[in-house]
């Protein structure tokens, strides 16, 4: 099997204890390790196999699962060159996932982006995109990729388009409950279902906005994921 194709595959990994080669799994009769590189200057990570170089990565692949790091080993990230890449998000995009995130962003108290995040377990890199869009690297594990949404000092909201693992309409009512479908302005416009999520006391009202191409279906997969977050809550009622 190529490494490219080894990158799509779904695996989870645990970790090994090794501040430098953190992450293992055994695949097909193989073990990998997953190392922790001097980024910028080299490539992110490093995969072995059996002590075998396999090749480099410049960011954790969407298909894979991470386990949370130990408490020493995330004290220690955050103090190496390589730390946004261990501290990363990595419980899997899913909608367990999506509702606890959008309740901590209720309750989180810190307006800035980043203090919001770090309250959400996210503890990557802020970066611009090519076209000068804020993301979070690495995204969630089965993520393509995390926008953030900051206006004015804020956190707005956060922006997810899933991966290889998709997630359903029947998925986000199981854990959500209905969603309210709003009519579309253009007939080229995405299909959406926002689910409104209450914490009693929070300081902020928040949301999930789920984005699809057709008219969904239980078994339709959304295309992007929009986590949103309002001063107060927005009116459900028609």
């Amino acid at each position: 099997m190529s490494f490219a194709a080894l990158t799509d595959r779904p695996i989870v990994f645990a970790h090994t204890g090794d501040a430098e080669r953190p992450f293992t799994a055994h695949v097909d009769g193989l073990t990998l390790l997953v190392q922790v590189n001097d980024f910028p200057a080299e490539p992110l990570y490093t995969v072995f196999a059996d002590g075998s170089r396999l090749g480099d990565l410049e960011d954790w692949p969407p298909a894979w699962t991470r386990p949370e790091l130990p408490p020493n080993l995330r004290d220690l990230a955050a103090r190496t060159p390589g730390g946004p890449g261990l501290l990363g998000q990595v419980v899997p995009l899913d909608p367990a996932a999506l509702h606890a995130w959008t309740r901590a962003l209720c309750e989180a108290p810190a307006p800035d982006a980043r203090g919001a995040l770090l309250a959400l377990r996210f503890g990557g890199a802020i970066v611009k995109d090519d076209f000068g869009r804020p993301e979070l690297r690495p995204p969630p594990a089965q993520a393509e990729w995390a926008r953030v949404d900051e206006r004015d000092g804020q956190l707005r909201g956060l922006e997810f388009k899933p991966g290889p693992v998709p997630v359903t309409r029947a998925a986000l009512e199981a854990e959500l409950g209905p969603g309210r479908e709003y009519p579309r302005v253009h007939f080229d416009s995405p299909f959406t279902l926002t689910y409104f999520v209450t914490v009693p006391a929070a300081p902020f009202a928040c949301d999930v906005v789920a984005y699809f191409r057709d008219q969904p279906g239980p078994a339709t997969a959304a295309y992007e994921i929009s986590l949103r977050r309002h001063a107060a809550r927005p009116d459900p009622a028609p």
